[in-house]
């Protein structure tokens, strides 16, 4: 049953907008990772993570975060990128190319583990939070 995992998410995401309404220089997405990192401390709320909210959970964490990025992304269109000129297209492109692999040699470089170079490069050169979850889904991290 992934309904209770659902709700809580929602419940989460409310709760990170009424933080980020409350004091807007929070952005609304650092909240909900920063609830999502206290209550993966907490013994009690860890074992809920894990059991009877993994499935819902999970659905929020691929499906529902997915559309949301799909739907994001809509909100450019193409007219307003072109509108930037090619200079400036053409610099931000390569901004976010230098940055993903300077970032992802240097995790590879210290040591960092498994996929975490990649989602780091990922979340830092591209959006943050959502990239990390995009990119997490793809490689199974």
């Amino acid at each position: 049953m992934w309904l209770p995992g659902v709700l809580v998410a929602v419940a989460a995401a409310l709760l990170a907008g009424l933080v980020h309404a409350l004091v807007p220089g929070i952005p609304l997405l650092t909240a909900a990772v920063v609830f999502g990192i206290v209550a993966g401390q907490l013994p009690v709320a860890r074992r809920q993570l894990t059991g009877v909210l993994a499935p819902g959970l999970s659905v929020a964490s691929k499906r529902i975060m997915r559309l949301g990025i799909v739907l994001l992304g809509l909100k450019l269109s193409l007219v307003d990128i072109l509108g930037l000129g090619w200079v400036t297209i053409a610099t931000t492109i390569a901004i976010v190319v230098l940055t993903f692999f300077g970032t992802l040699w240097f995790g590879r470089r210290i040591g960092l583990p498994g996929q975490q170079p990649l989602l780091i490069a990922t979340g830092f050169s591209v959006c943050g939070a959502s990239a990390i979850g995009a990119m997490s889904a793809v490689v199974h991290a």
